[in-house]
This record gives structure tokens, sequence and C-alpha cells, in this order.
């Protein structure tokens, strides 16, 4: 049996799951200004700042896709002995943590160590500052083999990079400095949240179609034997 995974297929319906939970979430928020709970179940469970929830299985099948095609590449690089396999091998290991951050909310947890009893919810987003940290050590240690990657892969990853950060760190901080000032009002629900989880969808869904394309090019016949 054989099974054509197509790269754009993929990486189409990732960004449009992405998508419909955004849309959903909005809706749900907005509807509670025509007098619908904030604590009804539908409006919990499409919320994208709960876990768990609906956004976040979604985003959890996300990582998984992303975790699912590094781990491939970083096989294959051990069968063949390539010159990048601790890197490949590294990220892999990365997104395994990263998986299980947005499954157990660590970096919620994090944040709560991090923050101080005068100022609780300025510092919420402290947990960036730590992740930043380990996110531009991993970057330099990676530097070498995105650099032998081909140009339109490195387009795709850094894009993702980019579209990441944006979401985990830019709109993490901004959110952090709203709630200190506003609180967790609606106007945060209908922006920030779908701002920063959206943009860390679309960091992945780039990811994933990088790596796809990268494994298309490197090998674009996976064989599985069953004994």
């Amino acid at each position: 049996m054989d099974l054509h995974l197509r790269s754009n297929v993929i990486f189409r319906l990732l960004l449009a799951t992405a998508g419909a939970v955004t849309v959903a979430h909005v809706a749900a928020q907005a509807s509670t200004v025509a007098g619908v709970s904030s604590r009804h179940p539908l409006v919990q469970a499409l919320n994208m700042d709960n876990e768990p929830s609906i956004p976040t299985l979604v985003a959890i099948a996300h990582w998984a896709v992303c975790l699912m095609l590094a781990a491939c590449i970083a096989f294959r690089e051990h069968v063949v002995a390539g010159s990048h396999r601790r890197a490949w091998t590294t990220l892999s290991c990365v997104l395994a943590y990263l998986l299980a951050d947005e499954q157990l909310g660590l970096h919620e947890a994090i944040a709560d160590f991090l923050a101080t009893p005068d100022r609780p919810q300025a510092v919420r987003a402290a947990w960036v500052l730590p992740y930043g940290v380990v996110a531009v050590v991993a970057a330099a240690a990676a530097w070498r083999v995105l650099a032998d990657l081909p140009r339109s892969v490195r387009r795709w990853m850094a894009a993702s990079g980019v579209a990441f950060a944006a979401g985990a760190i830019g709109v993490e901080l901004l959110g952090g400095r709203y709630i200190a000032s506003h609180g967790h009002d609606l106007f945060y629900h209908l922006t920030l949240v779908p701002a920063e989880e959206l943009l860390e969808m679309v960091g992945l869904a780039l990811l994933a179609r990088g790596l796809l394309e990268y494994v298309a090019r490197v090998q674009p016949v996976i064989r599985l034997r069953v004994e």
C-alpha cells in the first residue's frame, strides 16, 4: 500500500484548522456580548486561552506533525551517518519538549513560579526570558545545518521562526502588559489571545511545509515493513 503525502495539501490543512479554531474562538467570545455566559461549556471548549480545549488539541496536532517530520529526518541522518544528525536530533528533542509544554502548560507553571507577589500579572509573561535564551542557543547550534539547507527550505523555516516568535514572544509580552492594566477583559480575549495562538499555529504550519519539502528532496520514498 502506498500513501502519498502532498506537502501543499498538508500545509493548507494546517492553515485551515488554525483559521477555523481562531474564528470559532472569536465567535464564542463575541457571543458573550449577546448574553451567553463566559462559563458556558461551548465557550470554554472553544477558548484558545484554556487548557485543555479544542484549539489546544489542534495546536498539539500541529506540534505532533512537526515532531514526526523532524524525527524522520533525524532517523535518516543517523542511518546514513549524516553530518547534521546531532542538529536534527536536537531539533526533534526541542519539538518534543514544546509539544509537552503545549499539552501540560509548562510555561504557565514557570510564569507562576517567577511571578512576584506584588505584581503577578505584570510578570506573567516572564517565561519568555528563559525560553528566549534557549531559543538563541538552539539557533546558534543549528546555524550550520540551516546554512546547508536548500534555499526554499530555509525560507520556509525562517518564515516559521518569525511568525512563531511574533506570537509566542511579541504578542505574549503585549498580553502580559495589557493584563497588568486591564485584566482578562473581552478585548483581550477577542484580539490578543487569538493573535498569539494563530501566529504560533501559522509558524508551525510553515515549519511543517519546510520539513515536508526537505523530506521530499532527501527521502521522497519511505518504506515501512512489518514482520
